[in-house]
C-alpha cells in the first residue's frame, strides 16, 4: 500500500490542476465531497501560500541539474542538452512553472567573463525556447561568480578543475511567482 501524504497529493493535484477543466478537478473524488471547494482548491493552488506551505517537497520535485561550459565558451554541449531538453519536457508538461537562468563564470578575468556570463545564460535561454518553452516564462535573473563551494571566488590561482566547477548556468524553478531556490522552508 502507498502511503500519499498530505503534501505528496496536494502537489499531484497541483500539477494536474493545470491541465484540467474545471468540470474534470471537480470530478475528482476529493472535490466531490461538499466540504473541499475545487475552485477554492484552484486560488490556493496558483497561491504564494501554497509555496510556503509545500516548499520542501517543491523543492524535491524540482530538482535541476547545473549545465556546465568549457573555458572561453558559451556553447551547449551534449550532456547539457540532455538537461535542458528534461527541462523543457518538464515546463511543456506543466505550463504554471517558470525557470531563472543564473549563469556564472571562474574568478579569472572578471570584466571579460561578464560578457560571456551574460552569453551563456542567453544561449541556454535561445535552446528552451528552440524546444517550444515560450521565452516569457524564462527569467535571466543574475549574472556573475556564483556563491561557490571551492575557494575560487575571488582567487584566480584555483586549479583547473576548481574553475571549470564555476563554470556553470543554475535552472531554479518559479512556482506562482515564488523563485524556489531563494526561498527557505521552516524546516531547512
Amino acid at each position: 500500500m502507498k502511503i500519499v501524504t498530505k503534501a505528496s497529493f496536494l502537489l499531484s493535484i497541483f500539477f494536474a490542476s493545470t491541465t484540467m477543466s474545471l468540470a474534470q478537478l471537480n470530478s475528482i473524488s476529493v472535490f466531490a465531497s461538499p466540504e473541499v471547494n475545487s475552485l477554492d482548491f484552484l486560488k490556493y493552488a496558483t497561491s504564494e501560500q501554497f509555496v510556503f506551505d509545500n516548499l520542501s517537497d517543491l523543492k524535491k520535485s524540482y530538482s535541476i541539474p547545473d549545465i556546465y561550459f568549457a573555458l572561453d565558451e558559451s556553447g551547449i554541449n551534449a550532456d547539457s542538452q540532455e538537461t535542458l531538453n528534461d527541462l523543457a519536457d518538464l515546463m511543456i508538461q506543466q505550463a504554471q512553472l517558470q525557470v531563472a537562468v543564473t549563469a556564472h563564470c571562474d574568478s579569472r578575468m572578471p570584466d571579460y567573463n561578464n560578457t560571456l556570463v551574460l552569453k551563456r545564460a542567453e544561449v541556454a535561454k535561445v535552446y528552451l525556447v528552440s524546444r517550444g518553452v515560450g521565452a516569457e516564462r524564462i527569467v535571466l535573473e543574475k549574472y556573475g561568480r556564483p556563491a561557490t563551494q571551492n575557494p575560487c571566488q575571488r582567487n584566480p590561482g584555483c586549479s583547473i578543475a576548481e574553475q571549470q566547477l564555476n563554470r556553470k548556468a543554475e535552472f531554479n524553478i518559479i512556482v506562482n511567482g515564488q523563485n524556489l531556490a531563494h526561498l527557505r522552508a521552516y524546516n531547512d
